[in-house]
């Protein structure tokens, strides 16, 4: 073949895969607006995040707003694949949205009562909670002491490994006096928190709030006066706890109200629930759950009266409801309350305390359940630029 033919063939496969390529451009564009043009709108929200309450992506929110379908800005621009010679194409014109910032969502809805919730508060959490008169110090030491039951220092560990046992993370303590308090610290201190203790003095440490450390940690300390023997004032404990694992708060209240013992005492008893009560409305007006705890020195007297004006119930089934006043067929004088939002298992009255006479009283403990955020009515899902953001009412 002579040069000046060599050339030509060679001009001649350079214009085939010249012109081959450019009709797999067209193509390969062609493709890309056929698909733009099947979806629409391309929403570009990478990272999406899903909880455990989400069905899918496109689960529907619990009301009918849907937040993630008005996104703040959008792009549009035009698509155009190179065109033959002689040949007009025209580009299909494609939109790119731009979620908002969690910032201007949070603008959004904290006007409307809506508030971002964390990951922690999406998922319910439990705990086991006690109520246990310990039998005071005082009881059992002593000519006088009550008999059949040791001092207090051998009654103490066997009664903290009772309590372990049952899985207790919080716990009321009732007759917990100095002597005791201050033992418990030297031997559990490094495993608990406990208020007030011994902090309030000798003479007014008989009722403690104690907790695992390593479960919960302290918000807030209190006591509020309730009457005891004769009328008189005693601080009882509240303290609010935040729980380490979910970052949710609780507040826990823990009172002893006067036995009949050197006298008739059932008008204090009736003014300790008032209090009592009121307390527990006051403590939980924000949404915090509130558990009390206590010898309530009552079984009806106090379960009925101290449901019907708290809105709280009991692990053993004392509540009121619109039909009245529901007790359980068997009652102590050991209560455990909370609030409405809050549910209850596992309920034990182990009077195994007193067999082995560790104390005149069992101990009730019972796991709670605190519901997470998406159990409220109200909540919306929206959707931001790196993801899916849940918005729900304060509890």
């Amino acid at each position: 073949m002579t040069k000046s033919a060599l050339k030509a063939a060679s001009a001649a496969n350079k214009g085939v895969r010249s012109g081959l390529l450019r009709h797999l451009a067209i193509i390969a564009v062609g493709l890309l607006v056929l698909v733009a043009g099947v979806t629409g709108v391309r929403h570009f929200s990478p990272d999406t995040e899903r909880t455990s309450s989400d069905a899918s992506e496109n689960a529907t929110p619990t009301t009918s707003e849907t937040p993630s379908g008005t996104p703040s800005a959008q792009e549009t621009v035009t698509v155009a694949p190179p065109t033959e010679p002689g040949k007009k194409y025209v580009g299909k014109r494609i939109r790119f949205v731009r979620y908002p910032t969690v910032k201007q969502l949070d603008g959004r809805f904290q006007p409307k009562g809506l508030h971002r919730v964390s990951r922690s508060e999406l998922k319910e959490f439990t705990f086991k909670v006690a109520s246990y008169n310990v039998l005071g110090a005082s009881h059992t030491t002593g000519p006088k002491g009550r008999p059949g039951y040791a001092d207090y220092s051998r009654r103490l560990a066997p009664q903290m490994s009772l309590m372990e046992s049952h899985g207790v993370s919080v716990a009321g303590l009732q007759e917990f006096q100095h002597p005791q308090s201050n033992m418990f610290a030297r031997q559990r201190g490094g495993s608990y928190g406990i208020y007030p203790g011994v902090s309030l003095g000798a003479s007014l440490s008989q009722n403690s709030i104690v907790w695992r450390t390593d479960t919960w940690e302290v918000v807030k300390r209190q006591t509020t006066p309730i009457p005891y023997f004769g009328g008189r004032r005693v601080p009882m404990p509240q303290v609010l706890l935040r729980h380490r694992a979910s970052g949710r708060q609780v507040w826990f209240g823990n009172f002893h109200n006067p036995a009949n013992i050197g006298g008739d005492h059932a008008h204090w008893r009736q003014v300790a629930v008032q209090i009592e009560s009121n307390l527990a409305k006051s403590l939980g007006s924000d949404g915090t759950p509130v558990i009390m705890t206590g010898d309530m020195n009552d079984r009806e007297r106090f379960a009925c009266p101290f449901s019907q004006q708290s809105g709280m119930h009991s692990p053993n089934g004392a509540r009121t409801t619109s039909g009245g006043c529901q007790t359980p067929p068997r009652m102590s004088v050991d209560w455990i309350f909370g609030s409405s939002t809050l549910s209850f298992s596992n309920y034990v009255e182990d009077w195994s305390s007193r067999n082995r006479h560790l104390s005149d009283h069992p101990i009730i403990a019972a796991t709670v359940t605190a519901p997470g955020a998406l159990d409220r009515p109200g909540c919306v899902k929206a959707r931001a630029r790196h993801g899916v953001e849940h918005y729900c009412p304060r509890p």
